[in-house]
């Protein structure tokens, strides 16, 4: 372990056996259990929402035919398709830059097509935040208990 001017710099080997050099400072942590209890907490959200919208299919679909979409239940089952592969992904581990992709997907659209107009602002800035937590993940390291190596 060498020591540069208050950075420690770890060297690792992976299985090419080329050595990848980690720099830590001093308030570097472990956070992979952060992160786990991000992806977490993030899909708990989806999750809920995929539940909702699976046992009141049709007032669902009625909701999006009052936003003015056509073919209400092409994007009825978009929005499930999107919000059960994005919610898996993250409880899993697996491919989390997929599933967190497609909840952004989803979240985007959703606040674009139901959150802009009077008395919406709270729920837009929320989805704003759902989304930027998406993307910290997107750009995290796994985390704890992730099926992707």
């Amino acid at each position: 372990m060498k020591k540069n001017k208050g950075k420690k710099t770890v060297s690792k080997r992976s299985n090419s056996s080329h050595v990848k050099t980690v720099a830590k400072t001093k308030n570097s942590c472990d956070c992979g259990y952060v992160i786990f209890f991000s992806r977490i907490f993030l899909a708990l959200i989806f999750l809920l929402d995929l539940v909702g919208k699976v046992k009141n299919s049709s007032g669902t679909i009625d909701y999006i035919k009052s936003a003015g979409f056509p073919l209400p239940e092409f994007f009825y089952v978009g929005a499930i398709v999107l919000l059960f592969i994005g919610s898996i992904s993250l409880i899993l581990g697996y491919r989390v830059m997929w599933g967190a992709s497609a909840l952004v997907l989803f979240t985007g659209v959703a606040t674009l097509m139901f959150h802009i107009g009077d008395g919406q602002m709270i729920a837009f800035l929320k989805n704003l935040a759902i989304i930027g937590g998406l993307l910290a993940l997107m750009s995290a390291p796994k985390g704890r208990f992730s099926l992707d190596k």
